[in-house]
């Protein structure tokens, strides 16, 4: 019963730890850019997908991407500018985040959750961060009874690297090793000591174990350095005169140095302050014309709307009336001439589009000049509207069921929308105006000619005209 019991809690014990695992793990060095990968059943729609990064919560989030474009209403605000996402792989089942100028803080667990239809789920990666130090520095520490303690300093390591002390074979020496963290920048520095009495060379390295990498540094002392140092009377007269100089020296100029030290901290304490304060000024500059910037953009998107309402109020408004000797067998006019449907719909795929003029009927009444309004009803998106410059001749005419005009005008299939054709014959524009979401698209070309209302069905909905 005993051995069961501990099995069980064996595998218990296995089975959490598993879950609280990363999926992967990603490293980066600080200040380049990190890659996060997520991968997920291939999708044939990448706009159908959602895909949001996020680390503590679900938000705010590290970046989003729904609905085909990015999202960064809710982005926590240290990502802010610094978050990339690749969209080019998602319907092969890879979304992947590009963190640029890594920091410290954002090593740890990020989350990948991803939905598409009506499945969804969740990555973990973990991210570590490590940095590069500098070349150690070897240096003298100390001199006694013909051995000498040597120093090897290196700074602007993470995580904590290792040190150790090579002899010239490559085997490791028995050293003390001290490392540090420095609080400001998070940083490590490591300080080793050895005590050498032989003329061999030695090396000091120190490596970062996630990198893989390290730097090294070498010194060697010839026999005869030795020699002179424990065995010379005169070299030893010499270090004691030279070190009772220093002494000297210090006492003499260490008051001065002070007093300069102490000025210049104070200087740079007020120049710390004077670069808060204009910091904290630029903030708010910075902000202000942030709120300026999106006032203007708001003032020229209501003088963009308010141009194009008076424009369809001040044109000649027309009633508009279909040529039933412009349309193919394919098409079926109405007697009164208002309304024209396909009675078989045709798919307005690319590769079932058609040359020429098969679906498409034109007005009864050209233009020449001015401006002109007709209102035009349509009970879906498959469809085509606009001006054409006579039968089987030059066509300006906006697909409705165009993806970037039916974002635009925001047009869904199997819906009733009231539409208005403003035709600008001097300057050169056709513009389709919904007018209850006062949203519109417009393409430009220069007229020659008279020019004639144009309508191309594709469906087996009606498209109707208002007298």
């Amino acid at each position: 019963m005993w051995p069961l019991s501990v099995s069980l809690l064996f595998l218990l014990s296995l089975s959490l730890f598993h879950y609280s695992l990363a999926d992967s793990v990603s490293s980066a060095v600080l200040g380049s850019s990190a890659r996060l990968l997520c991968q997920f059943t291939p999708v044939v729609d990448a706009k159908n997908v959602e895909i949001r990064w996020f680390t503590r919560s679900f938000r705010p989030y590290v970046h989003q991407y729904k609905n085909g474009e990015d999202n960064y209403r809710e982005q926590m605000e240290e990502f802010r500018g610094r978050t990339e996402f690749l969209k080019q792989d998602i319907t092969q089942g890879v979304g992947t985040l590009i963190i640029s100028n890594v920091t410290l803080a954002d090593e740890g667990r990020y989350s990948c959750f991803y939905e598409f239809d009506n499945r969804q789920g969740e990555v973990h990666v973990e991210l570590k961060v490590a940095a590069m130090g500098l070349n150690p520095l070897i240096s003298i520490e100390d001199y006694q009874q013909g051995e000498i303690t040597l120093r090897c300093e290196s700074s602007g390591w993470y995580p904590a690297p290792a040190a150790t002390w090579q002899d010239e074979s490559g085997n490791n020496m028995k050293s003390s090793v001290e490392i540090n963290n420095n609080e400001e920048t998070g940083l490590f520095h490591v300080k080793t000591a050895l005590r050498v009495a032989s003329d061999s060379a030695v090396s000091c390295h120190v490596r970062n174990d996630l990198l893989g990498a390290g730097k090294q540094s070498s010194v060697q002392f010839a026999g005869s350095f030795y020699w002179r140092v424990d065995r010379s009377g005169i070299s030893r007269f010499i270090m004691m005169a030279a070190s009772l100089v220093v002494m000297v020296i210090v006492i003499i100029v260490t008051p001065m140095i002070t007093i300069r030290f102490q000025r210049i901290k104070k200087l740079q304490s007020e120049i710390g302050s004077l670069k808060s304060q204009v910091s904290k000024f630029w903030d708010r500059v910075d902000g202000a014309w942030c709120k300026v910037d999106t006032r203007l953009g708001q003032v020229g998107e209501d003088r963009n709307r308010i141009n194009i309402m008076k424009n369809c109020l001040c044109a000649n408004k027309v009633s508009v009336m279909l040529d039933r000797g412009t349309a193919p067998a394919e098409l079926q006019v109405e007697e009164n001439g208002r309304s024209v449907k396909r009675p078989t719909p045709l798919d307005p795929k690319p590769e079932n589009s058609k040359d020429g003029f098969d679906s498409c009927v034109i007005g009864t009444v050209g233009f020449t000049s001015g401006k002109h309004c007709w209102e035009v009803e349509i009970q879906d998106r498959y469809c085509s509207i606009g001006v054409a410059q006579g039968p089987q001749q030059g066509v300006v005419a906006l697909q409705l069921y165009d993806l970037g005009h039916k974002i635009h005008l925001g047009l869904e299939s199997d819906q009733t929308y009231r539409l208005y054709v403003l035709l600008d014959y001097e300057g050169d524009s056709v513009t389709v105006f919904r007018a209850d979401m006062i949203k519109w698209i417009t393409e430009k070309k220069e007229f020659k000619g008279t020019v004639y209302p144009f309508f191309e069905v594709l469906s087996s909905n009606p498209i109707s005209l208002s007298e």
